[in-house]
């Protein structure tokens, strides 16, 4: 066979697959059942299709679709039908090349190799197809289903009753087809089903927007009317839209405690974790939840219309980083990395964290075995593509090793709200260095920043920016955390 230079595109992708086929599998409990070819490849499918629907647990069903499609497609055989599928791309050229100087032996031979690697492509295309929507599946999630994300997520706020409908079918037809994974499929069926949506009366004329509302008032010089409104809609904002799943945040979200066994917190010090424990101060801050980002702010410049100010009043000592972490709430949306609505959780918590001390420029990084167990070589210089393509493909088998559920518990980068509470008592946020925080800021057009602060050039532990999901610079660091993983959901 001719070697050909494999395109930078499908380096990429021999390269995901290698990162998530070379890893050993993910399953939980139960043991991996058998299918025929043509039925492993339609569970991988629908598993795809349903980490689209239900993205909180996305990385579990990709991880279930690799384990299935490992026995139908090695990762030599893929590497192999990337070079078949670069050959085929490159020989009409040759064939052509061939045919401007009458070389008519060599384009027979030629032609019948183009119809020899035709056939085989077309043959694979089904795996070939199956596996490249699991390498290609975005980590930039959004959950159509959290508060006021539909649209970032592609969906009309009319569709979301369909769209939780299809996730419930797809989970009940995994519970049959993947058996071994019934009691995930069933508890997520569960979760979905208890969505409901509320939907303006039918027959009723639709409203005027309120800002039209209160033009009209403040035209015809209603002020009574128009101070009536404004007393309505300030003790409404932050309430659902119509079409929106019913959500709460601030008093209404359980705390997420949980008592880690010794064997667990032993495992954990072994891969330089440590459980902290955080006491609830949700009631101190409730307030500022209603002012939180709603759809109706950003604009398409990415900011809300006019200036955005913190509707409360600080105290003085108040530090200008902790004001502009909470415009930046209040001025466009933030996701966590399942892809649902992240506002600062600030519950009472338990979970394992990486305690090390931050390093003075120059000072060698700290490392540690759970980097290893990551396949990462370093905590500094990471890019976010790098990081969360690592923490998917060996995250969940890490959590498992330390004794803990995946399906409850979830390796990630450290949670912003979390970084903060437990930075002050550690000393972090004192040196110029960026730490990766877990989530996004969301820009228009689907544009995604991974979340990061912590820097004291910028304020220190209440810094927060977005970087570039491919910023690599030797200026930002990882710390990771285990949380229970319905600290991620919204709903």
């Amino acid at each position: 066979m001719s070697k050909h230079k494999i395109p930078e595109g499908l380096r990429h992708a021999l390269s995901l697959w290698h990162d998530l086929f070379s890893a050993s599998p993910q399953s939980p409990p139960g043991q991996n059942g058998h299918a025929t070819p043509q039925a492993a490849l339609r569970i991988a499918e629908e598993l795809v299709n349903v980490a689209h629907l239900d993205t909180i647990y996305a990385d579990l069903y990709l991880q279930r679709a690799r384990d299935i499609l490992r026995s139908e497609l090695s990762e030599d055989e893929y590497a192999g039908l990337l070079r078949l599928q670069t050959e085929a791309a490159n020989l009409p050229n040759r064939i052509r090349n061939a045919i401007s100087v009458g070389a008519w032996a060599e384009v027979r031979t030629l032609a019948a190799r183009l119809s020899t690697l035709n056939q085989t492509l077309s043959d694979t295309q089904d795996v070939r197809t199956a596996t490249q929507n699991i390498c290609e599946f975005g980590l930039d999630l959004v959950d159509p289903f959290s508060l006021g994300l539909s649209e970032l997520a592609g969906a009309l706020d009319t569709e979301l009753p369909a769209m939780r409908d299809r996730a419930i079918a797809l989970l009940a037809w995994l519970r049959e087809a993947n058996p071994d994974w019934g009691e995930l499929y069933a508890a997520r069926r569960a979760a979905l089903a208890g969505l409901n949506f509320a939907a303006p009366a039918r027959g009723s004329q639709e409203p005027a927007a309120p800002s039209e509302q209160a033009e009209q008032a403040l035209a015809s010089g209603d002020l009574e009317r128009l101070e009536s409104l404004a007393s309505r809609l300030s003790s409404e904002v932050g309430s659902p839209s119509p079409g929106t799943p019913q959500s709460s945040h601030a008093t209404s979200l359980p705390d997420l405690t949980y008592s880690f066994s010794p064997e667990t917190v032993a495992r954990a010090a072994r891969l330089g974790l440590a459980p902290l424990h955080v006491e609830s101060v949700r009631t101190r801050v409730k307030e500022l939840y209603r002012h939180a980002w709603r759809p109706t702010l950003p604009e398409e410049g990415g900011a809300a219309q006019g200036a955005v100010r913190v509707p409360v009043r600080f105290a003085p000592h108040t530090p200008a980083a902790l004001r502009e972490r909470l415009e930046l709430y209040l001025d466009r949306p933030f996701v966590n990395s399942g892809g649902a609505r992240d506002l600062p959780y600030l519950a009472e918590e338990d979970f394992l964290v990486e305690t090390f001390d931050e390093p003075t420029p120059g000072s060698p990084p700290a490392h540690s075995a759970l980097l290893d167990a990551l396949g990462l070589s370093t905590r500094y210089g990471l890019s976010r593509d790098r990081l969360a393509r690592a923490l998917f493909v060996r995250g969940n088998e890490i959590v498992r090793d330390m004794g803990l559920d995946p399906r409850a518990f979830r390796l990630v980068c450290i949670p912003s709200d979390l970084h903060v509470r437990i930075g002050h008592k550690q000393g972090w946020g004192t040196q110029p260095f960026w730490t990766h925080l877990d989530g996004w800021m969301v820009l228009p057009r689907h544009k995604f920043l991974a979340l990061a602060g912590g820097d004291v050039r910028f304020g220190g532990i209440y810094d927060l920016v977005g970087v570039g999901a491919h910023y690599d610079s030797d200026h930002i660091f990882a710390r990771l955390a285990v949380v229970l993983r319905r600290r991620m959901a919204a709903w």
